[in-house]
């Protein structure tokens, strides 16, 4: 696991992280060191993918990353919004994944994102 705690972590790795990945099925709080690199790594044109370990929304899990997204981006004009299958993640060439993946008991909600300018935070 990567210390986001720890900016040198964050930027000077090798290879140089660009995704960082949360998942899990609890409530969680970053700390203010952890959303400020957060922050300054998605600015840098890094992402962050979050996966409940449990489905749908209104997980402990769901709950808690919202927020704290909110924390890491916190434009108040600014919410998570659904993309569908023709968002250009899914239909661009060489992409690798056309469509969203069922989850757990084939639970299928839409990929939501944040957008930083026009690009997906």
């Amino acid at each position: 696991p990567l210390n986001l705690s720890d900016r040198a972590a964050l930027f000077s790795s090798k290879p140089p992280v660009a995704f960082v990945y949360f998942t899990g099925n609890r409530d969680f709080k970053l700390t203010d060191a952890e959303v400020n690199n957060l922050r300054d790594f998605l600015l840098a044109g890094g992402v962050i993918w979050g996966d409940a370990g449990m489905p749908g929304k209104n997980s402990r899990f769901d709950i808690a990353f919202r927020r704290e997204m909110r924390r890491i981006l916190p434009d108040p004009d600014q919410d998570f919004q659904p993309i569908d299958d023709t968002h250009p993640i899914f239909t661009q060439r060489g992409s690798m994944i056309k469509t969203v993946p069922p989850g757990i008991n084939y639970y299928r909600e839409p990929i939501e994102v944040m957008m930083i300018g026009d690009q997906i935070g």
